[in-house]
């Protein structure tokens, strides 16, 4: 037995690149929701990106086919990549409604919020649903001497005088009657000296509640401020030269795999290694240095993305790798004769069908975690990242790895297209499971069926277009496939799934994604078996049966070997 050197390389930087990612790109939209923005506006946002990503990646994959430059390409992504990712952490926050405390000759309750501007119906509303009613409240920033002393942080409650309020532009000013502290009887506050302090506050009144937990801009105003843009151009151009990296790179591996494409899965595995390891990691760490904080702390999630960068980027440079097909003198034209074929424009759909059920589970799983802590009595995020991290663990260790463990034994004994059946089948299951959860914890379990949803699903989808590719188009035809599944599936499902999620809910949103799951998991085995009456195996499988001759015996001999 032997090590394979030359395959060395390529495993430690899926190991490194998805180590990196790992502490970053998953928690993107949840970071987009602690910064003021709404799962619509995120929705949008991430519809957006692979949108723009869209003819990025066939232009790319174009050039690096007609110039021999994979391997150049490959190493300049990898340095914008970490650069754009790492520019995040200086992201600005939307601004947000404030409440805050002025005492003077009386004692004001001021809220300000973007919302109340030029709403007078608003307005009217919140201040006469506080008449009768009290609100609790601490002031972290300052001591209050308001006749009896409020220490910083300390709670109290107010008691608001009835029909003194005004207002003034975007914010509301109600006279406090009386405060209540340390058990106290109720008291009028007085001041020696003009005092204001910002303060956090909880009403009995849902409507109160919900404009302050909201950013202070509406929806529909967000594009005017600078914050938006800044966060699309940033993630945009990260997300952008990670999919094409990666596309690039799985061209790479393919071309150093030579006649055994069949063992694509035991080098990709390695990513989910490091992916499955640094998001537990990282979400422990967040949480630890969260302690204390109102939001959550990614420092060292970037210290890691930072680091496993670095080490990507040297490791990259020691790859093998020279194109051996020669450069196509007419590439569009050769993967234009391919897509003609009317069981590749069925694998094209099946590509962007997956990308929309993809974009429910990277961009808006979290923020339903979330959602379903709270409404259902685990308010106490102190954990949350914790279990995040931990979802993206069993995400990869008892879901993707042992998968693309064994998906070249899987696809041989399926077929390419069954294979393709069985990926919707899970979508559906996985969905249809998530809209029933009531405790967030409950989610670990379900992460194993990522090991089809995503590993068997990307090792059928670039083990294919790595055979239905014309020779020296294998990055074109890697990076179409990807455009379609990353750039237009993830787009669509980044839209619906944002504007789902904010109108019905995340129960409702997975349980309908679910039932189309099953929908279509039955339309794609009909159309194989009656319409392109392909039977068990596609025309694909069978042209290209000596390439899949690995059991799964033999992939357990050569795990460490290969």
């Amino acid at each position: 037995m032997k090590l394979n050197k030359k395959l060395l390389p390529m495993k430690m930087h899926y190991f490194f690149l998805y180590s990196g990612l790992a502490p970053i790109f998953p928690f993107l939209p949840v970071m987009a929701k602690d910064l003021g923005f709404s799962a619509f506006i995120v929705g949008t946002i991430f519809t957006i990106i692979p949108i723009l990503s869209l003819p990025a990646k066939p232009l790319l994959g174009a050039i690096a086919d007609k110039f021999q430059s994979q391997k150049l390409i490959f190493l300049l992504l990898i340095i914008v990549q970490g650069l754009f990712f790492l520019s995040t952490s200086w992201l600005p926050s939307l601004p947000v409604a404030t409440s805050s405390i002025t005492c003077d000759n009386s004692t004001r309750l001021d809220l300000c919020s973007g919302r109340l501007m030029g709403n007078d119906t608003l307005a009217l509303a919140i201040t006469n649903s506080f008449k009768g009613n009290s609100c609790k409240m601490t002031c972290p920033e300052k001591t209050f001497d308001l006749g009896v002393m409020l220490e910083k942080g300390q709670p109290f409650e107010i008691l608001l005088a009835n029909n003194s309020f005004s207002m003034n532009k975007e914010c509301i000013s109600i006279e406090v009657d009386a405060i209540t502290a340390n058990g106290s009887n109720k008291f009028t506050p007085k001041c020696t000296s003009k005092t204001s302090g910002h303060c956090n506050i909880g009403c009995a009144i849902p409507l109160l509640n919900n404009i302050m937990k909201e950013s202070s801009v509406p929806d529909e105003e967000v594009i005017y401020y600078y914050q938006f843009w800044l966060l699309l151009i940033l993630i945009a151009t990260a997300k952008i030269a990670t999919a094409v990296l990666t596309s690039i790179g799985d061209t790479i591996c393919f071309g150093l795999l030579e006649d055994k494409p069949n063992n694509f899965g035991l080098q990709r595995l390695w990513g989910a290694a490091g992916w499955g390891s640094l998001s537990f990691i990282s979400g422990l760490t967040v949480d630890k240095f969260s302690k204390g904080s109102e939001k959550k702390v990614y420092t060292s999630a970037y210290y890691f993305l930072v680091a496993f960068t670095i080490f990507n980027f040297l490791i990259s440079t020691k790859l093998k790798y020279s194109t051996k097909s020669g450069p196509s003198s007419s590439v569009f034209k050769n993967v234009c004769k391919v897509l003609k074929n009317r069981h590749i424009i069925v694998f094209m759909f099946w590509c962007t069908l997956n990308g929309i059920y993809t974009a429910m589970i990277w961009n808006f799983l979290f923020w339903f975690l979330e959602e379903i802590a709270v409404n259902n009595g685990y308010g106490d995020m102190t954990y949350i990242k914790t279990l995040e991290g931990l979802t993206l663990t069993f995400h990869c260790y008892f879901g993707e790895i042992p998968f693309f463990f064994i998906s070249s034994w899987l696809i041989k004994k399926l077929g390419h297209n069954n294979s393709m059946t069985l990926v919707l089948a899970a979508f559906a299951v996985r969905f249809i499971v998530y809209s029933y959860l009531t405790n967030p914890w409950w989610t670990l379990p379900v992460e194993m069926l990522n090991g089809i949803t995503f590993g068997i699903f990307y090792a059928t989808m670039t083990t294919y277009a790595n055979m239905i590719a014309p020779p020296g188009a294998e990055a074109t035809m890697q990076n179409l496939v990807a455009a379609l599944y990353d750039a237009l599936g993830v787009s669509l499902g980044s839209f619906i799934g944002g504007y789902m999620i904010q109108t019905l809910g995340g129960i409702t949103t997975f349980w309908i994604f679910g039932l189309s799951a099953t929908a279509f998991t039955i339309i794609h085995f009909l159309v194989h078996v009656f319409i392109l009456k392909t039977g068990y195996r596609s025309e694909v499988d069978e042209k290209k049966e000596n390439d899949y001759q690995m059991t799964l015996e033999t992939n357990i001999h050569s795990l460490d070997l290969q």
